[in-house]
């Protein structure tokens, strides 16, 4: 009798299983700091499967009668590592096909020993300038004492200042940051420190902060020839008497810059006809 009724829960079950709504979720696992390395045979589960990430680090875990948006979490296991963003092993279900979730491993205590070494040189660094800081000072100086304790004041809020980032240095994927931010961050763990203020000279900051104004002003005309096209669109389907597209064409040329371009429409109240279009800054057209 009981094998009867383990059987029918077991077929229950089974049913139950079979026909409820299931979404997958798709997932990737990367080394830390690798150059994008995938980490394979990492163990990923959720309360109805387990699945281990294959060779490019990448796996799909089934989740049953769960919605769009719900909250789910996931168990990430692989021994001798840790994850670095744990925040990622909760999140929610997104329902779309090209997303893929990442989740970050490293060795365990790599995290801890990279904050340490971090630290470490910071400290060797300020306290290497306290003391020719100090020994600049004049002793026959009458504010000599006042400069002491300015500079032992300064030299604690160093100290201060370098616990913080150096965890949050520690925990960058040099993987995530671009190739100036993460040279940088190299030659300060190699306590290169010269070298990576060099990177970061007033003169290379000048020559960056233009590079980027040419980009915005590159982006600017891209933005100014994609609403003139808009523009073009809209008067077109004017001659079609096509005025569903000529409200989305003006649409579209209002959205590609909120801030700059402005288009009101006025429609008909009894035939939803567009009878008024006003569009500055584009003086040109």
């Amino acid at each position: 009798m009981k094998n009867k009724i383990a059987i029918i829960l077991i077929i229950l079950f089974s049913y139950n299983y079979t026909f409820a709504q299931k979404t997958p979720f798709t997932g990737v696992v990367k080394l830390f700091s690798s150059g994008n390395k995938p980490l394979s045979e990492v163990e990923i589960s959720n309360e109805w499967s387990t699945k281990l990430t294959n060779s490019e680090g990448k796996f799909q875990l089934i989740f049953v009668d769960r919605q769009i948006g719900d909250k789910i979490n996931l168990n990430v296991y692989k021994t001798g590592y840790e994850i670095v963003n744990k925040e990622q092993s909760t999140t929610h279900l997104t329902g779309l096909k090209d997303y893929t979730h990442k989740i970050i491993m490293c060795p365990r205590g790599y995290i801890t020993k990279s904050r340490i070494r971090y630290y470490n040189i910071a400290v060797n660094n300020i306290t290497d300038n306290y003391n020719r800081k100090i020994k600049k000072l004049d002793k026959k100086n009458k504010d000599y004492k006042n400069q002491i304790l300015q500079l032992q004041k300064d030299t604690t809020i160093a100290f201060k200042k370098a616990r913080k980032f150096s965890k949050k240095y520690a925990e960058i994927n040099l993987d995530d940051i671009d190739t100036t931010y993460r040279k940088i961050l190299i030659l300060y763990k190699e306590g290169k420190i010269d070298s990576a203020l060099s990177i970061l000279s007033f003169e290379n900051l000048e020559k960056h902060k233009n590079q980027i104004k040419r980009q915005e002003n590159k982006l600017k005309e891209a933005k100014i020839n994609y609403a003139k096209e808009c523009l073009i669109g809209a008067e077109i389907s004017f001659t079609k008497l096509d005025f569903v597209s000529v409200e989305k064409y003006y649409k579209e040329a209002a959205n590609i810059d909120t801030l700059n371009y402005i288009y009101n429409s006025k429609y008909a109240s009894d035939s939803g006809a567009l009878l008024d279009i006003d569009y500055k800054h584009l003086n040109t057209c």
